[in-house]
């Protein structure tokens, strides 16, 4: 679950847009979001997906803290690993701009199942209708990046992370995934999991905001400050 990314050349943005749209085609769920979990004002659902055993897990909530400090948060993913739950480790393999990345992670399974890796593509868009900022990730294959001995390559076959200001010292976060963890692992046991570690992220991402200075790449702050006008209209 983790983040960065869009463009920054306004000439591109018509085609950019497209893609994106076509992108979030991959995104489908059968029947309602059901809420299985509520703690702190933070809400975590569930749904079924088509041809999938493992339900897409849903979780939103009010942070406190300027949105410029999660803003700064997410995009560092060397560091995520310091705060993030169960993140092993985390960096970018390369970098298309500010908005637009693609990254490495492992993921910390517990025992006695083999951890997990994955290698995401990630994009940062604003979605002009809900006035929010959007992150799309999904995996890729990378030929320099196979599979090794030490994890189990898993796959996100969509995620979205949203995010906007409810005022400068709160923060909306609504995110949404479904992993594929490959392996033997039972569909019962992750789905099991997932109740929970959205909260724990949640929470998690708002103590690492505390002591978080604001320091925006200036691609994601064109987009905020873009965001910021829709706002106000």
């Amino acid at each position: 679950m983790k983040l960065v990314l869009f463009l920054f050349i306004q000439i591109f943005l018509t085609s950019v847009v497209f893609a994106q749209h076509k992108d979030f085609e991959r995104i489908k769920i059968s029947g309602e979001w059901q809420k299985v979990f509520s703690r702190d004002g933070f809400e975590v659902f569930v749904a079924d997906v088509p041809n999938s055993d493992f339900k897409a897990f849903r979780a939103r909530g009010v942070v406190e803290g300027n949105i410029t400090k999660y803003l700064t948060l997410y995009r560092n993913v060397e560091d995520m690993k310091d705060w993030s739950p169960k993140l092993i480790d985390k960096y970018a393999i390369a970098e298309s701009s500010d908005i637009e990345a693609i990254t490495y992670q492992a993921d910390d399974i517990p025992w006695p199942a083999q951890d997990r890796d994955l290698i995401l593509q990630n994009k940062l868009y604003l979605d002009k209708k809900n006035k929010m900022l959007k992150v799309l990730t999904y995996s890729v294959k990378l030929k320099n990046y196979p599979p090794n001995q030490r994890y189990i390559r898993a796959e996100i076959n969509w995620g979205v992370f949203s995010i906007k200001p409810l005022n400068p010292n709160q923060t909306y976060i609504d995110f949404m995934i479904h992993a594929e963890p490959k392996g033997s692992l039972p569909a019962w046991i992750v789905n099991q999991i997932q109740r929970k570690w959205p909260y724990k992220f949640l929470k998690s991402s708002e103590r690492a905001a505390r002591r978080t200075i604001p320091k925006v790449k200036p691609g994601v702050m064109k987009l905020y400050t873009d965001l910021l006008k829709l706002m106000k209209k």
